[in-house]
């Protein structure tokens, strides 16, 4: 299987065309062809991701792509449209699991426990995510995405309130239910232009230019998204807890990531290197990247069974995700099957078996 990661040039090229294609993403690793959903060994191709692929005499021309760049063949791969999970609805709440548990995980869980009910104050409900020490210190932190610790992870820490309940505001609003306290969160930049005012104005004239000559392309300043990479928040705990999702034990698995975001089709996860490199190290579990083909398991409160699984199709992907108030472009992100639903966001997801590639 291909690893071999995309050069910066090409890879600069890449994001430029999939912004002005109306693309939805890009993998930034080469990747065999696949043909009739087998993969064609000892073939080499840029992957780009869109929402939905449409017959060429449908295309606006625009929406066209370039069959190859730099000389290498683009393969388009259709993922459906990213975006975080929305918000919990009474029908997602009312979803019968088939696997009945000894404890509700939407209602008040003592200790916490990673798959149970969990939002702050100011938003619905997500999943408690694993347990994680700080470098440097011996203090437990529980965790979960941004957009679930937070009101809006796309805003600074003065628009943020720390209460987080469990289970979520959705389940119980009751402040009583005072679980955990924001500590951090990895504040992401969405798509915008730049607030200088020397870019701006030179891009304002570059732009006015255009118009004279009757150019159709037009110049935007973007900002720095190079720190898009997690969607990851940690917080004190008030209450007690416990290293184990529900009824299962995590001693021995193999952490690779969070849920964060998905589709129709597909699961987004930001990966478990991404979260230590901001020096958070899980408190119990063995981290480890996934690589492509790799199944692996998550709990979750809103799942069927409380359990899901799929498997994984890049580890090295960039999306334009949709979080509501902004789009943001997540970078070196993984993917694979359909588990995301309103309310698996955080949902922390573990090694299951060997790869089948």
């Amino acid at each position: 299987m291909l690893e071999e990661r995309i050069g910066k040039v090409l890879e600069e090229k890449l994001e430029r065309l999939v912004r002005q294609k109306g693309a939805v993403g890009w993998d930034s690793t080469f990747q065999p062809r696949i043909r009739n959903n087998k993969i064609v060994k000892g073939t080499k191709v840029i992957r780009i991701y869109v929402e939905k692929k449409k017959p060429p005499k449908e295309l606006r021309m625009f929406e066209v792509l370039p069959t190859e760049l730099d000389g290498i063949e683009i393969d388009v791969v259709e993922v459906g449209y990213p975006k975080i999970p929305l918000p919990v609805t009474p029908e997602d709440a009312g979803r019968r699991r088939r696997k009945k548990l000894s404890i509700d995980p939407t209602g008040v869980v003592r200790p916490i426990v990673a798959g149970v009910s969990v939002g702050n104050i100011d938003i619905t409900a997500g999943t408690l995510a694993t347990f994680f020490y700080e470098s440097g210190s011996t203090e437990v932190l529980a965790s979960s995405n941004g957009h679930v610790f937070t009101h809006d992870c796309l805003r600074p820490p003065e628009y943020q309130r720390k209460e987080i309940l469990q289970p979520g505001p959705y389940h119980q609003n009751n402040p009583a239910n005072l679980a955990i306290y924001l500590k951090w969160y990895n504040q992401l930049e969405p798509e915008k232009a730049s607030t200088c005012p020397v870019m701006n104005t030179l891009a304002s004239g570059i732009n006015v230019v255009s118009r004279v000559f009757r150019r159709k392309s037009r110049m935007q300043v973007i900002v720095d998204t190079s720190q898009n990479d997690i969607d990851f928040a940690v917080g004190v705990p008030v209450v007690s807890y416990d290293y184990k999702v529900l009824e299962y034990p995590i001693e021995g698995k193999k952490l690779v990531g969070l849920i964060f975001a998905g589709s129709d089709t597909i699961s987004i996860f930001c990966k478990i290197s991404n979260i230590m490199k901001r020096g958070y190290t899980p408190v119990i579990e063995e981290p480890v990247d996934a690589g492509v083909g790799d199944e692996v398991e998550g709990w979750s409160w809103r799942l069927d069974g409380y359990h899901g699984s799929f498997t994984v199709s890049s580890t090295s992907a960039n999306f334009l995700v949709d979080y509501g108030s902004g789009k943001v472009l997540m970078r070196d992100v993984a993917w694979g099957g359909k588990m995301a639903l309103p309310g698996t966001s955080g949902t922390p997801l573990y090694l299951k078996g060997g790869k089948y590639v």
